[in-house]
């Protein structure tokens, strides 16, 4: 979702909570990677960039923001629980405000064809629990902007990560014992 430059920190925070889907895919690659891009911005998580690294260097997807990763990354949790991708998937700072998940290989061998099927396994799960992803963000960062604007400017990533997974626990456990309507 492109934004204007004068959309500060806490605008683009907004965005992030409100944002079901991102309806523009802003890249001029045709890369495999297009895919995840794709899967995540269905999933609520804005994406500004994506390369496969075409065999010769590491892929990655970028994300907008570090609110988009750090949401991303909670949910990557679960789905590295339930498949054995090819690479170990991480998240890199690209730049002051932008970060990526780029794949690492043991050996700086990049095989497209298990750079693909990684990407495909992330781009399934991340397809089929859009719904919950954007429903759960709502329900556990809707609401009070003023409140947790300053909290969230302060924080650095790990900071960042740590509250939005602490929120997301409190959302799961409240779940559990039947405090919180699943419509999903």
């Amino acid at each position: 979702m492109s934004q204007p430059l004068f959309m500060g920190w806490f605008w683009l925070f907004i965005v992030f909570t409100l944002l079901e889907k991102d309806n523009q895919i802003n890249t001029v690659e045709k890369g495999k990677n297009l895919k995840i891009k794709q899967s995540t911005s269905a999933a609520g998580i804005s994406t500004i960039a994506s390369c496969d690294g075409h065999g010769e260097k590491a892929p990655s997807i970028t994300f907008n923001c570090r609110h988009n990763a750090c949401w991303f990354k909670l949910f990557y949790q679960q789905l590295i629980k339930r498949t054995n991708l090819n690479y170990e998937w991480k998240l890199v700072h690209v730049n002051k405000t932008d970060i990526a998940l780029e794949a690492e290989s043991k050996d700086n061998l990049w095989k497209l064809k298990d750079v693909l099927a990684d990407t495909y396994q992330m781009s399934r799960y991340f397809r089929q629990y859009a719904p919950a992803m954007i429903k759960i963000k709502k329900e556990i960062f809707g609401g009070d902007y003023n409140k947790t604007r300053k909290i969230v400017k302060e924080m650095d990533n790990a900071e960042l990560y740590g509250w939005m997974a602490g929120r997301y626990q409190e959302y799961d456990r409240r779940l559990r014992e039947g405090l919180v309507k699943e419509s999903v």
